[in-house]
């Protein structure tokens, strides 16, 4: 039985973010089929709130 992810969570720099600070094409697309598939995405960051 496969099991439906229904939660991601991610950290910025370094997992979502590139050196450029910029969401890099395989990144999009994988976040993109994750969204497609119902997934709720979140952040969890040690950056400083704005």
């Amino acid at each position: 039985m496969s099991q439906m992810i229904k939660l991601a969570v991610f950290d910025l720099d370094g997992t979502l973010l590139n050196q450029y600070k910029q969401l890099s094409p395989r990144t999009k697309r994988i976040l993109n089929q994750l969204l497609e598939q119902h997934c709720l995405l979140a952040v969890a960051t040690s950056r400083p709130p704005c």
